[in-house]
């Protein structure tokens, strides 16, 4: 049976409310009920504990076991360098990269790129995807973008 994977911060044991967008994510798409267990990953700090739903709804809370390191971390370091592309080309390789267990993906500018200087926006863009494909291949980190 596969293990539904969560990206969260803090992770601390005990009981805690739920972000909006994990609510909705748990809740509202993949319909889970009050005692449904599920891992609750920091991608950042490459840690994970497993988590049981406590209440939904929109003040939903889990409770959280002890945090341990990550298990579902890419055995090897495998770099990515990507020209940017016209519009959300580079998403789509950040999206693929890190579900293929790249490291780190770096966008570069070539002489020929047509795109424009990546902004603050653009950026933390670039890291929630990353997140949300780490989420859907069951990866317990995200690579640097």
């Amino acid at each position: 049976m596969t293990v539904l994977r969560v990206p969260g911060e803090g992770l601390v044991e005990g009981e805690r409310p739920l972000p909006k967008e994990t609510t909705k994510y748990l809740v509202d798409v993949r319909r889970l009920e009050i005692g449904a267990r599920f891992v609750l990953f920091d991608p950042e700090a490459r840690i994970e504990c497993d988590a049981t739903l406590q209440r939904t709804g929109k003040d939903a809370r889990a409770r959280l076991g002890p945090p341990r390191p990550s298990t579902a971390i890419p055995a090897r370091e495998a770099t990515i360098i990507q020209c940017v592309g016209k519009a959300d080309k580079l998403d789509s390789v950040v999206r693929d990269a890190t579900e293929l267990g790249a490291t780190a993906i770096l966008p570069a500018i070539s002489e020929r790129s047509i795109a424009k200087r990546s902004s603050e926006s653009a950026t933390l863009r670039l890291k929630r995807v990353a997140i949300e494909a780490a989420r859907q291949c069951g990866r317990g980190d995200v690579p640097p973008t």
